[in-house]
């Protein structure tokens, strides 16, 4: 075998080699660990949405977050025909409160936080579409947020929301927000995820 055959033979399998070793992709990280990114109707990857309201009434554009889906058995299934409502969320430095808001607002909240500047809520957060959850089509169901983080407020009038979030399918904190009509089914398991940093008024 002449040298530059042998040569390009080498070449072939360290490139196999270094492709089977590469970094595994963000949906394969989160298969491994027993989730999945949401979908929407289309298929594609559905997204959490934030919003940053100014202490002078301005407020930013929607944030995209990609939402993750875990311990959901008809994870393959349910499709998404719409966001879940977007958070607008406004940080008081000087008096330590965090509002919450929805943008029909029947999510209207501020909430204290830890003297740390750490907080944790539980909300009910509007109601979640679904194309489909395996089983009813075009359904809607409640959806419970719980929220955890930290404002860092190092400069107080560019603060950093730095925020995790759980929602919850099905699950509501006031009795009276329960829904009738085409209900989902989506098994109490279930729960989207994400995290992300909203930077105030930047």
């Amino acid at each position: 075998m002449k040298t530059g055959a042998i040569f390009l033979g080498l070449l072939s399998v360290a490139s196999f080699l270094l492709t089977g070793c590469g970094k595994p992709s963000a949906s394969e990280e989160l298969a491994n660990q027993g989730a999945t990114f949401a979908r929407n109707a289309d298929g594609g990857t559905s997204r959490a949405y934030f919003a940053n309201q100014c202490p002078y009434g301005s407020q930013t554009e929607n944030k995209g977050v990609k939402l993750e889906l875990w311990d959901c058995p008809v994870a393959e299934k349910l499709q998404l025909s719409e966001p879940i409502p977007p958070l607008l969320l406004q940080a008081d430095c000087t008096k330590k409160i965090l509002t919450v808001r929805t943008a029909d607002r029947s999510l209207d909240f501020g909430g204290e936080v830890m003297p740390d500047l750490s907080f944790y809520f539980v909300l009910d957060s509007g109601i979640a579409k679904f194309k489909t959850d395996g089983t009813h089509n075009n359904c809607q169901t409640n959806l419970e947020v719980e929220m955890w983080g930290k404002l860092d407020c190092k400069d107080r009038d560019k603060a950093v929301i730095k925020l995790e979030a759980v929602w919850w399918p099905g699950k509501v904190t006031d009795p009276k927000k329960k829904i009738t009509g085409n209900v989902c089914s989506v098994p109490a398991s279930c729960y989207f995820h994400t995290k992300t940093n909203i930077n105030q008024c930047q």
